[in-house]
């Protein structure tokens, strides 16, 4: 999705994507655009939802779906791609079956709000192993949302989550 926004946003598609460099531009946007659809409508609607202990809706994608155990990352992956798809009108907000605020409220429910760190894996405590990418990847997708909402408003979004991610950003 963001290699699908960087590219609508060029003046001169040509010459990026010369005549010679193979298939056209049209027929790439085309195979980017369906792998989103495809990733949104695959995955989204499988997130499990259940409330955490403040009462909040929260989300992961399940482990048995993902055929490993279920992580921020693949949180963060399905927000930015669902957030991009509907920024590229690709997903219709109306039909999208992604929870984008429930996944976006489970990474939050991940970090120490001592430290600032983040555990990896849902139902783990453990923030120290596994932090190679996860928590960054994780963070993007975070700052990904509060900009979308700060562009459009509640919606996938709610006021209250949008809230919570500058704080966390800055711990």
């Amino acid at each position: 999705a963001t290699l699908l926004s960087f590219w609508r946003h060029q003046h001169n598609l040509s010459s990026i994507f010369p005549a010679s460099a193979g298939p056209s531009w049209f027929n790439l946007e085309s195979r980017l655009s369906k792998t989103v659809k495809q990733t949104v409508h695959g995955y989204g609607p499988w997130a499990q939802v259940k409330l955490n202990k403040d009462g909040k809706e929260i989300a992961s994608i399940p482990s048995k779906l993902l055929q490993e155990p279920s992580n921020i990352a693949h949180s963060a992956f399905l927000i930015l791609t669902t957030l991009g798809g509907l920024r590229l009108r690709i997903i219709d907000p109306k039909s999208c079956e992604t929870p984008v605020n429930a996944l976006i409220n489970g990474i939050l429910s991940m970090e120490s709000h001592g430290t600032g760190s983040f555990a990896i894996h849902f139902g783990s405590g453990d923030t120290v192993h596994g932090i190679e990418f996860y928590p960054g990847e994780a963070l993007l997708s975070l700052l990904d949302a509060f900009e979308y909402y700060e562009a459009n408003g509640s919606g996938v979004i709610a006021a209250p989550t949008s809230d919570d991610i500058v704080p966390a950003a800055k711990r």
